[in-house]
């Protein structure tokens, strides 16, 4: 910033933690005499810990109105054609919301592949959750089972990793990971075997992550713990609170507090004290469940 302007963009603040967040305040109080622009986007209920700088400006965005929600349905669409009933539908429909007026652009054309009338959508799903569901719903028995796993992993994932956790062959992996990426449901970034897959957003995650039967998604936790712990033993090393969260969620409670303790020594020595109190605490809770 010293020799040229710099652009600063962190998106989705409400995920922080809270170390994350003193960084960014100090960051703020650092910046105002430089030629930094900080863009940081976060939900409305996100009580930000900045609040009071004289360098900040915040710029609420309200919801779109119909034409630029039809506006946003032919950018979401491209070259593929929608009637302008069906765009004004999924406008209404929307409410305003740019991500449900993109899932329901996604979902209108997915069902128009297999239907002899598109111009049908008085069956469109009533809530952004249940749109995504659909979508999910709608992709091949594998491909879905791989943005299960997937979601599991988290929200990117690479392809090496993936090929450990699912009992798929080279062959309809690849299928299955390019009808996600056409899906928009991912972005792929590189070829396989060196690609990397990051979820289009949270609740594309979420919805992958909670259509998993309860007995599935325990047994594919841990087969990433199991992953992580032999085949990427250097991440195990450095993100302790990974293997944590993984053998917790995979029931392996022996494993689960002994990376508790690692991932609250290892946040102590960088002196995130949040961090490790809070994995500290989860240890102790699995633990006391243990012994009870």
């Amino acid at each position: 910033a010293e020799r040229q302007p710099v652009l600063f963009v962190l998106e989705d603040a409400h995920w922080s933690d809270p170390t994350t967040l003193e960084l960014l305040e100090l960051a703020i109080e650092q910046i105002s005499d430089r030629q930094v622009l900080m863009l940081v986007t976060h939900r409305p209920e996100f009580s930000d810990p900045w609040t009071g700088h004289s360098n900040i400006t915040k710029m609420p965005l309200g919801s779109l109105n119909l034409l630029e929600g039809e506006n946003l349905v032919k950018q979401s669409v491209g070259r593929k054609k929608i009637s302008k009933a069906v765009r004004n539908q999924i406008a209404e429909q929307a409410g305003g919301v740019p991500l449900y007026v993109e899932e329901l652009a996604n979902l209108v054309l997915e069902i128009a592949k297999k239907s002899p009338d598109p111009e049908v959508t008085a069956e469109l799903p009533a809530t952004l959750q249940d749109i995504l569901n659909a979508r999910l719903d709608r992709l091949g028995t594998t491909t879905k089972e791989i943005a299960q796993a997937g979601a599991v992993i988290g929200p990117t994932f690479e392809y090496a990793m993936l090929s450990f956790v699912v009992q798929v062959d080279d062959t309809n992996l690849h299928s299955a990971l390019d009808e996600l990426v056409r899906s928009k449901l991912v972005t792929a970034r590189g070829k396989p075997p060196n690609a990397t897959y990051k979820f289009k957003n949270t609740l594309a995650q979420d919805a992958a992550y909670a259509s998993l039967d309860p007995a599935k998604r325990t047994e594919l936790h841990g087969r990433v713990a199991n992953a992580l712990k032999d085949k990427y033993s250097e991440t195990a090393q450095s993100e302790p609170e990974l293997l944590a969260h993984h053998f917790t969620e995979a029931g392996m409670v022996k494993p689960a507090i002994a990376h508790r303790l690692a991932a609250g020594r290892a946040s102590m020595k960088l002196s995130a004290k949040p961090e490790a109190i809070e994995q500290l605490k989860h240890g102790l809770e699995l633990l006391t469940h243990a012994l009870s």
